[in-house]
């Protein structure tokens, strides 16, 4: 089996393999076996009597959370464990700053077009990310308020603003502001819909509503998302008013449907994605349902 970590960036070589991870095994018909991944993040376990059963590993490194996997029949090949980092990897150069005009937001989020950790979300004005050294880089800032009445299926979430700024590599700890002030780039929007669960027994179809974001799936970008979005009179679709940034050379765009359960802040209840960037006219992304 092999270990890797979150995040990390296959597209630019860097798979993030995990070394010295402790592996505990419990193989079909009983007990435990422990080991510890070497410097391609791959431990092997042999002689296994697969017909015994199914069996349950569990694997653990520094600074990183607990994985597991339980139910492994006989594998075809490698079993893959995923550890989310707590931390960004070490080799990775801080970006630091404050964002200016702008007034204070819900939701701030920047994110760099090399491999990167990136901020997520929070209400600023100060933020901080980590990109690959010495390689220049776009940051793609942005925010939005997510927000709307209880009892309504449908939500303003607005996007005061944008920056895109290009900046030659960083081999140490750097500080860039981003001026919402400055001449802003021209987002792509698109308006479009989805389907809600069809099903009339369907949680997600009586009470949720949903919106849009948009990734790039090889670096882990959050470049835009929904700006309005409302259920369809007859209750059987989203419709959505999405809007993000492309710089020139990100790939692997990728459009995230989401549907939210109320009350008001409301909770992420499934998601599903499609490759490429959201396009205008109806969707039928497929979610899995709540239990």
């Amino acid at each position: 089996m092999r270990v890797v970590r979150n995040p990390s960036f296959p597209s630019a070589g860097l798979e993030g393999l995990v070394e010295g991870a402790a592996v505990a095994l419990d193989p079909p018909g009983g007990g435990r076996v422990e080991a510890t991944t070497d410097e391609n993040g791959l431990v092997k376990f042999v002689d296994l009597d697969w017909s015994a059963g199914t069996a349950t590993v569990m694997a653990h490194a520094p600074d990183h959370s607990v994985a597991g996997r339980t139910g492994i029949a006989a594998p075809g090949g490698e079993v893959l464990l995923v550890l989310e980092a707590w931390s960004p990897p070490s080799w990775m150069v801080e970006v630091t700053g404050t964002v200016l005009h702008l007034d204070p937001i819900g939701c701030l989020r920047v994110s760099a077009t090399v491999p990167h950790v990136g901020l997520a979300c929070a209400p600023g004005p100060d933020y901080a990310i980590h990109v690959q050294p010495d390689t220049p880089f776009t940051l793609v800032a942005w925010g939005h308020w997510m927000s709307g009445a209880d009892g309504s299926r449908e939500a303003d979430w607005p996007i005061p603003g944008w920056v895109q700024l290009d900046h030659p590599g960083v081999s140490a700890t750097t500080t860039l502001d981003l001026d919402f002030a400055a001449e802003p780039p021209v987002p792509h929007r698109v308006h479009g819909s989805f389907a809600l669960p069809s099903s009339p027994s369907s949680l997600l179809a009586v009470w949720a509503t949903g919106g849009v974001f948009v990734l790039s799936s090889d670096l882990g970008m959050i470049l835009g998302g929904t700006e309005h979005t409302e259920v369809s009179a007859d209750e059987t679709t989203v419709e959505f008013d999405v809007a993000w940034l492309a710089p020139p050379g990100v790939t692997g765009l990728l459009t995230e449907y989401f549907l939210l359960m109320p009350p008001w802040p409301a909770w992420v209840a499934s998601v599903t994605f499609e490759e490429g960037p959201p396009t205008a006219g109806a969707h039928a992304p497929e979610f899995l349902e709540m239990p």
